[in-house]
This record gives structure tokens, sequence and C-alpha cells, in this order.
């Protein structure tokens, strides 16, 4: 993926299933600016990959924000109002939280 204008989430993790879109910020702005930035690198990978029809058909499609913390943080719903908009948009659960889980 070329750079998009607004930038890619840092990577993506898959197998035959599931498909995790994930961007760590761990930057010294405040929480807020970085949960913004992240969501707008995450929206852009997410339609990049649909626009050409990959992983669409996965089963389960997540998207995590991880923010720098010492602490192992299992996912957690982000902001309501993200959170459904990426479940509306696009069909991806939207996260944050510092592991990830294939079960």
């Amino acid at each position: 993926m070329n750079s998009e204008k607004g930038g890619q989430c840092d990577f993506i993790i898959f197998d035959n299933e599931t498909v995790v879109f994930s961007e760590i910020k761990a930057t010294k702005e405040n929480l807020s600016n970085r949960r913004k930035e992240a969501l707008k690198q995450l929206e852009n990978t997410i339609k990049f990959y649909f626009k050409k029809e990959l992983f669409i058909n996965h089963e389960k499609k997540n998207a995590l924000i991880t923010f720098d913390n010492n602490k192992r943080i299992a996912p957690q719903a982000s902001k309501s109002t993200k959170r459904k908009e990426f479940k509306v948009k696009y069909n991806v659960n939207l996260d944050e939280g510092n592991y990830i889980l294939f079960e």
C-alpha cells in the first residue's frame, strides 16, 4: 500500500478467518489527538483494502488502537460513536488495547 493522504495503519495481522488492522500510538500528544489520528489511519487502510476486495470475506474483522502503556490491557470498546460507525460502514469491530488473541 502506497502512502495514502492521512496515512495508513501500522500493520495488518490475518489468518483464514480473522483480520486485525492495528495502529500503535506512542507519542507525547494528548490521548484525544492520538485517537483521532489512529482512527483516520485505520479508516484509510480499511477503505483501501476493501475497495480492492481484500479481507471482505473474513469472518472476523477487527481494528485495534494501541496506546503506549506498560500494563497488558485487554481490548476494549473504543469510543461508542466511532465503534458503531466502523461496524455499520465496514463491518469491523473497533477496540483499544495492547494485545491480540487469535482463537
